[in-house]
This record gives structure tokens, C-alpha cells and sequence, in this order.
């Protein structure tokens, strides 16, 4: 061999040498891969089979006869464990069939404390039993987390090895050196010997490292059965959880557009002027940190809004008497809340859902479909997420409660036959799903839900194209449904008078629906049809034979006798916000904040006065106890009469 030949030699025999050491990393990090995947894929399994127990309904059959085995295999390997008894060794089956019994076993055990606990709230012992159930629960479920962290981790990097060593394979394959140049073959030889020992070696620390993190880090089992897919463990209160204060809905002003979501205050000794600029009738003004498309949400002494960029989601509470932040609490950490941002206009924003509060808690929902109830302290009480919306303009259903339930309502798509769109109730205390309606045929919707009393009896209606439902608040049983509604989106919410039911959306009438029937009424109860030119975002209301919208810069008065058009009269601003009936007047504020208080009357526009709040609004006010509470572009306000 020559001299110039020796260094093209050695190059080659250098790439036969990263070539083979490529080719053996590929096969480690292969097999690295295959073994993380088996675990976390386990793992998943494993979690996902233990949420099938359902523990408040009676036990099938099948799940009585695995007690029933599991019971004589617990027998056979106590005596096997036993030295004075006479039994057998359990197989991996049998071990398999035993824990899942004990499983289901626990999961029952946990859901009759429960109930005992609600008989009796001051059993220290069940309360304890359950305390330490749910420990247990929150540190295997957290460990369960970590496990599928680290895995997706060491699947990266095992990845990464992978895909480098193929790389190198084929940057090496062509600078091989040919067999008749190749090292003697002992060199050959022991190089071959040292790579496969590093080989070995490797795949042995990473069966090893992934063995240590299965047993360390075991999934959730048992209680985990108590919880859905989408949820972190609950938080078991060192006290019971408080029952509302004392204070009625219709006495407050528990969500949008007030008690049933039907723009009617209870309150009706209302200032009727003001001046935003000058401070006249202004009891205090506070700014408020992030902005937000939602109306204000009171209970006795406590104001709450929501706010919200791109990156930030926050809770406000106020003082209703001085306007102080009390606190406000960022919602963080939701389980699943998607990492992408959903796409909405800038009209709506990040926080256009109104909140809603049942006197224990107040909750809150966003662009993203997080959830939050948070207590009047500012303690998070529970969180979900809903998954990121279908909705071409953004969420902006509000929130409404009946009881002690969160009702959400939650329409998506694009078709109503998307089939994405549902109704939730949610249990305030705990955040379980009480009730899901999915039977929904409608497109995304703006449209918040309401509440009516039909013959002494609470009906939840929703407005979503191309469909009207009524449902039973308590059980979410569906009631009736009339399709009435053009496939364009909804965004008003309805109203309630004189025994009927009036629907609205923009390039539709307005449609009266009697709400006594049963299955779809389209026929038989949409009785009443009226007007052109309809809202696309404020609700109606209505008020001594009339119906009244506002649509664009235009208030249209409709007679519920007359089935018609009676008069309308123009000004120089947009509404946005919703008006309100406060005793024989109306209030409602234009997107510049000007309010226009008018009479309703047949005869015409008779307005009584149009104070000026000097900043714009978007959102409704709300009306307790001689105090008006508006939400301007940044402050919030409150409105109220000198005392004399």
C-alpha cells in the first residue's frame, strides 16, 4: 500500500467504523422507543379501563360475578399465604382478575361514603375514610402524569437517536472501505465485540430505566375510576362545602341579563341620571385589569367580571359598595385546555361570556372553552376545560344557574350536522356532569340560555339555527323544539310575555312560540310572526302587550296583539348591549354609553332621559337595590341616587 493511498484508507475504514456504530444505535434506540411506547401505551389502557365503573348504579352481572371469583381467588392466596392452610399459587390472570375486583370494590366503597356523607355531614369517621381515599387518588394520579411526562421525554430523545443514527447510516454508507481493504480480522473482530457489549449494555439501562419508571411511577388505580378523562382529582374540603347564603336569585342579579336570563330586575327604584364625566351619581368607578366582553354578575355584597387576552384568563371580584378589587385569580393549569388559540372576532374577544353565581360560587368560561368555579373568597373550587370551541366568531354563550347547577350551553359547527353542539349541567360544588343534552341539530351559536315558568314549571330555553329546544333544567329531558330560526347565527336570547315566547336573529322575523307543547310544535305553536329587520346581537324585551328590539341604531316597537310593526325611531349609535325592563321603564345603552330610558308605550318613542356614562359599552348593566353596575370599555361603574 502506498503512501498517497493511506489516508483515503483510513477515512474509509473511520466511516466503516461511525457506519457500524450508527447501525447499532439505530437498533438500540428502535428498541428503546418500542419499550417506552408498551408502557405509556399500558399505562393508558390501564387508566382508560379503570373510568368504566360507574358507582352510583347497581352492579351488572358481569361485575357481580368478577366479585364473586374475586372473593374465592382472595380466599385460595390467603391460604396460600398462610403456612397451616393448603392453597395454590394465583396465575398473572387470576392476579389481574383480583386487583381489577378490588378496583371495583374500592370505587363502590368510595361511593357509598358519599352518600353517607350527604345524610350526615358531621361524620368525622366517613369523612376521614374519605380524606384519606382521596389522598391516595391525588398523589397516584400525579404520579401518573409524571409517568406520561417522562415518557413522552425519554420518547423524544430515544426518537432523536434514531433519526440521527439513520442519518448517519446514510451520510457513511458510501464512504465504506471495500472488504479487501478492511482491518485484519481480529481488529475487525474486536471491534465488533466492543460495540455489541456497548449495544447490550444500552438496551439493558433503557429496559432498566423504563422498568424503574413503571414501578415508580404506577398509574392511577382505584379512585381514579371516580373520575372522567378530563378531570383532576376533586378536592376534598376540610369542612363541607357551604350551602348558598341567604339571598334570593330575583333579589340579585345572579347572570346575564339578571335572574332567568330574562332581562327583567327585580329592583326598580333606579337611578335615571347621571354623568360620567362630572362623577354626578357616580358612587365609585374602578378600572378593571384586562378586558372583557361580559356583562357584570352581582350577589349581595360581591361584583364579578372576567377578563382576558391571548395569554391571560382572570376572575375579578369587587366590592359592590366601594368598588375595591377584592381579588382577582387567574384560571391556569386547566386539565387539557388546548395550547392553540381559538379564532374570534375582536368585537367578541377572549371574555365575552357573562358569568354566573348561585350565592356559593361564581363561574366563569372562555375563548378556549376553560371553566372555572371559584368561591367568593377567591379559592378555585374546580376547573375543566370543554374543549377548544368550533365557532368561526368565538364563544360567547353566558352562563346560567338553576339551584346549584352551572348550565353551559355549548353549540358548535359550522352544519347542524357537525353534531358537535351540546347542553351541560354541571353539579357548582363538585363540577360532576349532572346532566348532557348532545341530541342538538344546530350550527355555532352566540345565544345565551333562559329560564320561563310554564304553569309553574322551569323550562331552560336555548336559540341555536335552525332550532328552538326547551329542556327541563333539573333532568335536561328535552321538551319541545320548533325550527323556526334562520341558518345564520344566533345571537339574542329570548324573552317572555304574555304567555308567550319570542325568538329574534338577524334576517328573520320576530317569532312568537306558545311553549305548552310537546315534540316539535313547528307547526302547532309557532303562532305569532312580526317584522323585517332584526338584532344581531342584543336581545328583546318585553313589556304590557309589546315587544321591543334594537337592531343596528334603530328601536323597533312590535304589538303582541296587533301582530305588527307599531313604530320605530332612529338614533345616531349602535346598541350592543341588551336592553332592560326596570319597572315601567327601559334602559338601554348605546356602544358610545349614552343610556336612552324610555316608557314603553304603543303610541311612541317617549323617552325620559339620556344620560351620558362618557366611555363606550358593549355589555348589559345590571340593576340591585337602587345601584345600576355597567361595564364600560375599562372601568366598571356604579350608579346610585344621593342619599338624602
Amino acid at each position: 500500500m502506498s503512501k498517497q493511498d493511506a489516508p483515503g484508507q483510513h477515512v474509509r475504514r473511520l466511516g466503516h467504523t461511525a457506519y457500524q456504530a450508527a447501525v447499532r444505535l439505530a437498533v438500540v434506540a428502535g428498541v428503546f422507543c418500542l419499550i417506552v411506547v408498551a408502557v405509556l401505551v399500558g399505562n393508558a389502557l390501564r387508566a382508560q379501563s379503570l373510568n368504566i365503573y360507574d358507582q352510583t348504579r347497581p352492579l351488572d352481572r358481569e361485575e357481580r360475578d368478577l366479585l364473586e371469583y374475586a372473593s374465592r381467588l382472595a380466599d385460595q392466596q390467603a391460604r396460600y399465604l398462610d403456612p397451616a392452610q393448603t392453597g395454590r399459587r394465583l396465575t398473572a390472570e387470576e392476579q389481574e382478575f383480583l386487583r381489577r375486583a378490588q378496583e371495583l370494590a374500592r370505587a363502590r366503597r368510595l361511593a357509598m361514603l358519599k352518600m353517607t356523607l350527604q345524610m350526615d355531614e358531621a361524620d368525622e369517621a366517613v369523612l376521614e375514610e374519605v380524606r384519606a381515599y382521596d389522598a391516595e387518588l391525588r398523589a397516584r394520579y400525579q404520579t401518573s402524569l409524571r409517568l406520561t411526562e417522562t415518557g413522552r421525554w425519554l420518547l423524544m430523545v430515544g426518537g432523536a437517536a434514531f433519526l440521527v443514527s439513520l442519518l448517519t447510516i446514510g451520510a457513511y454508507r458510501a464512504v465504506q472501505m471495500p472488504p479487501t481493504e478492511r482491518p485484519p480480522g481480529s481488529e475487525v473482530q474486536q471491534q465488533t465485540a466492543r460495540f455489541a457489549r456497548w449495544s447490550v449494555a444500552g438496551a439493558a439501562v433503557a429496559v432498566i430505566s423504563v422498568a424503574f419508571l413503571a414501578g415508580l411511577f404506577r398509574p392511577p388505580t382505584g379512585l381514579y375510576a371516580a373520575l372522567g378523562p378530563d378531570d383532576q382529582p376533586p378536592e376534598i374540603a376540610e369542612e363541607p362545602t357551604p350551602q348558598p347564603p341567604v339571598g334570593d336569585p330575583a333579589e340579585n342579579w345572579p347572570g346575564f341579563r339578571g335572574p332567568s336570563g330574562l332581562g327583567v330586575a327585580y329592583w326598580t327604584d333606579m337611578p335615571r341620571s347621571w354623568d360620567g364625566e362630572s362623577g354626578e351619581n357616580i358612587r365609585w368607578k374602578t378600572a378593571i385589569p384586562l378586558p372583557g366582553n361580559n356583562s357584570p354578575v352581582v350577589w349581595e355584597d360581591r361584583v364579578f367580571l372576567s377578563g382576558a387576552t391571548e395569554t391571560e384568563r382572570e376572575i375579578y371580584c369587587f366590592d359592590a359598595d366601594t368598588g375595591e378589587l377584592l381579588w382577582r385569580r387567574r384560571v391556569e393549569n386547566v386539565p387539557r385546555s388546548p395550547t392553540e388559540l381559538p379564532e374570534i372576532m375582536d368585537m367578541t374577544g377572549y371574555a365575552a361570556p357573562t358569568m354566573a353565581t348561585d350565592g356559593a360560587r361564581a363561574y366563569a368560561i372562555f375563548a378556549n372553552g376553560d371553566l372555572a368555579a371559584v368561591d367568593f373568597e377567591g379559592n378555585v373550587v374546580w376547573q375543566r376545560n370543554l374543549g377548544l370551541p368550533d365557532n368561526r366568531y368565538g364563544h360567547a354563550s353566558s352562563l346560567i344557574t338553576h339551584g346549584q347547577k352551572l348550565i353551559v350551553q355549548y353549540d358548535q359547527g359550522n352544519v347542524p350536522e357537525d353534531g358537535l353542539a351540546r347542553i351541560i349541567a354541571f353539579d357548582g360544588a363538585t363540577g360532576d356532569i349532572v346532566w348532557e343534552q348532545t341530541d342538538r341539530p344546530v350550527r355555532d351559536s352566540w345565544s345565551s340560555p333562559s329560564i320561563i315558568e310554564v304553569d309553574e314549571t322551569p323550562q331552560l330555553i336555548t336559540t341555536a339555527a335552525p332550532w328552538v329546544i326547551a329542556y327541563d333544567p333539573t333532568s335536561g329531558a328535552e321538551l319541545w323544539r320548533a325550527n323556526c330560526l334562520r341558518n345564520v347565527d344566533a345571537a339574542p336570547s329570548p324573552t317572555y310575555v304574555g304567555g308567550l315566547l319570542f325568538v329574534c336573529n338577524e334576517g328573520m322575523p320576530l317569532i312568537g312560540i306558545r311553549p305548552t307543547g310537546t315534540g316539535d310544535v313547528t307547526e302547532s305553536h309557532v303562532v305569532w310572526e312580526a317584522g323585517e329587520h332584526m338584532p344581531d346581537t342584543a336581545s328583546p324585551i318585553g313589556t304590557d302587550g309589546m315587544v321591543f328590539t334594537v337592531s343596528g341604531v334603530w328601536l323597533n316597537c312590535y304589538g303582541i296583539e296587533e301582530e305588527d310593526m307599531l313604530w320605530e325611531h332612529g338614533f345616531d349609535q349602535l346598541f350592543y348591549a341588551s336592553p332592560i325592563r326596570v319597572g315601567d321603564h327601559i334602559y338601554v345603552i348605546d356602544s358610545r354609553g349614552t343610556a336612552r330610558i324610555f316608557r314603553p308605550s304603543k303610541e311612541g318613542y317617549q323617552e325620559t332621559a339620556s344620560p351620558e356614562l362618557g366611555e363606550g359599552v358593549s355589555a348589559s348593566p345590571a340593576f340591585v337595590r337602587g345601584r345600576i353596575y355597567v361595564r364600560g370599555e375599562k372601568h366598571l361603574y356604579c350608579i346610585e341616587k344621593p342619599t338624602e
